[in-house]
């Protein structure tokens, strides 16, 4: 499964990558839900299968599983699920999260130059 963000219309979304295709994880559990009679598919969908890839991987005991059900819902219907199978050059490809802090160091080469036992 090749996991990753993309962007369409303007909303962030979570998808997996086959050939020239994504697949919106999100949308696509959704109408799984929705076919099988589940009330209330947008709130179960999206906390099931969050748009958000950090989310996705907090909740993988539940994520995981349920995007394996939908990735074989969506090849059991060969693909064609409105608004859930998207060809990538309809996408923008986004970063999957945003780092919450980022730590730099400065310092000068021939400063960490023995502790590497580089010679300078």
């Amino acid at each position: 499964m090749k996991l990753g963000c993309f962007e369409i219309n303007g909303t962030k979304r979570l998808g997996v990558f086959e050939d020239d295709r994504v697949i919106d994880l999100n949308a696509a559990y959704r109408s799984l839900l929705t076919e099988k009679g589940i009330s209330n598919p947008h709130q179960v969908a999206d906390t099931v299968i969050p748009s958000d890839m950090i989310l996705f991987i907090e909740k993988n005991e539940i994520s995981i599983p349920a995007a394996k059900e939908t990735l074989d819902y969506v090849r059991d219907k060969d693909c064609h699920i409105e608004g859930c199978v998207r060809p990538v050059f309809q996408i923008t490809f986004k970063a999957s999260h945003r780092p919450p802090k980022i730590v730099c160091i400065g310092s000068s080469l021939a400063s960490i130059t023995p502790l590497f036992r580089l010679s300078s």
